[in-house]
């Protein structure tokens, strides 16, 4: 019973146990990198899910992310006032969750609301408030310049 105790023995022990957990970090490190890749099927889904933000002033909010086909037949850069275009993104966005909501209804929600709701939307998704925040801005669909890799 000694010699499972020896000095030699505890080394040992604790070079196994200190390989496993650089083995583990290693993984960890893998399935990080592995997890930020981007998967368009994935973000595919992500179009048809439906979210929901909980504010201490308006309760529950439901909202749909919108597909690029979506957000193009908004036909955003027909529309010359800026908050016509912004309610008609934020009533795409809630119709997804509430299909039978008309614009005159979101159009219709009290401005304090209103500015309330554009501001979960916009934390719910900033990227793609950021892009259409350019489409409303230059009065063209956003586009990305693609970078290149090298």
């Amino acid at each position: 019973m000694e010699t499972m105790n020896s000095p030699e023995n505890q080394k040992r022990a604790e070079d196994f146990e200190r390989k496993i957990a650089e083995h583990d970090a290693a993984q960890a490190v893998e399935k990080a990198y592995i997890a930020k890749k981007y998967n368009p099927r994935e973000a595919c889904k992500r179009s048809s899910e439906i979210r929901t933000v909980h504010d201490e002033t308006l309760g529950e909010v439901r909202f749909g992310v919108l597909s690029i086909s979506e957000f193009t037949d908004l036909k955003l850069n027909e529309i010359k006032d800026e908050n016509a275009r912004i309610r008609k993104v934020v009533h795409a966005m809630l119709r997804k969750a509430d299909p039978e909501l008309k614009l005159a209804d979101v159009e219709a929600i009290p401005f304090d609301e209103f500015t309330i709701l554009d501001g979960i939307l916009g934390e719910a998704l900033p990227g793609f408030l950021r892009l259409a925040k350019q489409a409303l801005k230059t009065g063209s669909q956003p586009t990305q310049t693609p970078k290149s890799s090298g």
